[in-house]
């Protein structure tokens, strides 16, 4: 990937994820991945919630590291 997010990209995503929560009854999209939260950074905006691995894991070794 060169950085370069388009638009097209982006909506073809949140399209996807809405069709999975309208048909599907999915309740969260999971971000595995280091590109994807660049690119739905603002997907609470669409009424889609997200789940982003890179800062789960980031907030969980800081929580471990302050114990």
């Amino acid at each position: 990937m060169n950085g370069i997010f388009l638009p097209k990209t982006r909506a073809a995503l949140l399209r996807i994820a809405h069709r999975m929560k309208i048909e599907d009854g999915t309740e969260a999209t999971i971000l595995a991945g280091t590109e994807l939260p660049l690119l739905l950074r603002d997907s609470e905006s669409v009424d889609i919630k997200v789940l982003d691995t890179t800062e789960i894991h980031v907030e969980a070794v800081v929580d471990e590291l302050l114990r």
